[in-house]
């Protein structure tokens, strides 16, 4: 009896790939960088999926966009994007991987916390979510990054539970980082962090001995040199490129299986 013959393509995943108008992307281990003629435009880009819980404005709603409330982001477990495989698309480019656990609470190993039991039911067996970077240029020459994770449907979590997408690149000695909504302090923010929460612009903002005794009259009304009455999920950078989120869905509606996705851009 003659078997048939059967032939199978595999696609080889790239290490490097083409985008069009002087653009090249590549990786390096779990970080994706992307040049444009030999200039980095963007450097070294590794993202993270954080899940934790809101404190000080109420961790069971969401911050109101103009509201006072004095706010605080705690993770309780990070989970970078690593597995990188890198691929044409019809748009550019698509670096596929998983977001996987790489840290949990401590105290979320001896109690139980709704962050953690709604990570353990999404991303079971594998503790692992599934996620990507997508990575176009438009005919004007900008390259746009969106990072994308999409939780499970099945898996619904409780309204405290909060969940954050954060990209990182290096960036120049010289480059400025601005933004971020009504920064009165400082007009640079590199090197800065900081939760981007609408709340209470504060009364002495970090200076002495103001801010010790607002503080000691009404909890969080002395504010920092980084809060803010306006934040802006934006910024940008003075050799051209600038970041933003994208949506304004409630959390508990992506984590409820919207896709969660975070833009870069650069030019």
């Amino acid at each position: 009896m003659r078997l048939p013959l059967v032939v199978v393509v595999v696609a080889a995943a790239a290490s490097a790939l083409d985008l069009g108008q002087g653009w090249r992307v590549s990786l390096d281990g779990d970080t994706i960088t992307a040049r444009r003629r030999g200039v980095p435009g963007l450097e070294a880009l590794a993202v993270v999926f954080s899940l934790g819980y809101l404190s000080g404005g109420g961790p069971t709603t969401l911050p109101n966009p103009i509201g006072f409330t004095a706010a605080k982001f705690t993770a309780d477990l990070d989970a970078p994007l690593g597995n990188l495989t890198l691929r044409a698309t019809a748009a550019g480019a698509e670096a596929s991987g998983a977001f996987c656990e790489s840290r949990r609470s401590a105290h979320c190993e001896v109690v139980s916390c709704a962050s953690v039991d709604y990570w353990d039911a999404a991303a079971a067996p594998s503790s692992c979510l599934g996620g990507a970077v997508a990575l176009s240029v438009d005919a004007a020459g900008r390259l746009s990054a969106v990072a994308s994770l999409a939780p499970s449907a099945a898996a619904a979590p409780s309204r405290a539970v909060v969940g954050r997408l954060a990209l990182t690149t290096a960036s120049a000695p010289d480059e400025m980082l601005v933004g971020f909504g009504n920064q009165p302090s400082k007009l640079d923010l590199k090197n800065s962090s900081f939760d981007v929460v609408s709340q209470e612009n504060g009364i002495g903002r970090g200076d002495e001995p103001i801010s010790a005794l607002v503080g000691a009259g009404a909890a969080g009304a002395a504010g920092s040199p980084l809060t803010t009455y306006s934040a802006v999920p934006l910024w940008l950078s003075s050799r051209g490129s600038a970041s933003a989120s994208c949506g304004r869905d409630d959390f508990r509606e992506i984590l409820g299986g919207k896709t969660m996705r975070t833009r870069y851009r650069a030019w």
